[in-house]
């Protein structure tokens, strides 16, 4: 075998090792494991509220996205963008807000949190005047899915146990 037909066999078997890499990791990234509604919802918590990083709304909620207030007398609704307003009024108000998370659990398309928030009221929010002190409740959130995005949600907050 002269060298020049060797040198072609081995740039020949370089080519097809490159190509068996390349649809090896074509084949791992098509499946790798999916996203869990329940980790987007906890996503939702750690980054969104948390962090407030409003921008990842739009990857969280769906644009049809509806929220069902279950605090008695004050029930409303809210769609899409209605909650990057309230949530920028929060964390005007509120501007270290934060949420605990107490448990999470997953059933099929819903996903349920427990949490506690704490804050400190240093703006008008909602009618109620600043005070200046911190706060501290509880709320539970039950976040319905359809196709990794959250469609709708119900929420409760126990405003009787505001410290």
């Amino acid at each position: 075998m002269t060298i020049k037909l060797q040198q072609n066999y081995i740039r020949l078997a370089l080519f097809i090792a490159l190509l068996c890499n390349v649809f090896q990791a074509s084949a791992q990234t098509i499946s790798a494991p999916q996203v869990s509604n329940k980790e987007i919802a906890v996503q939702y918590i750690n980054e969104v509220i948390n962090n407030q990083k409003l921008y990842l709304l739009k990857y969280i909620f769906d644009t049809g996205y509806v929220f069902h207030s279950m605090s008695g007398k004050d029930g409303y609704e809210m769609r899409d963008s209605a909650l990057n307003t309230f949530l920028y009024g929060l964390f005007t108000a509120f501007p270290d807000f934060h949420f605990t998370l107490i448990n999470t659990i997953a059933e099929g398309d819903l996903v349920a949190l427990n949490l506690s928030a704490t804050g400190t009221h240093r703006k008008d929010f909602m009618g109620y005047p600043a005070t200046q002190k911190k706060i501290i409740y509880k709320e539970m959130f039950v976040f319905k899915f359809l196709n990794k995005k959250i469609v709708e949600g119900w929420g409760l907050t126990d405003l009787n146990g505001v410290k």
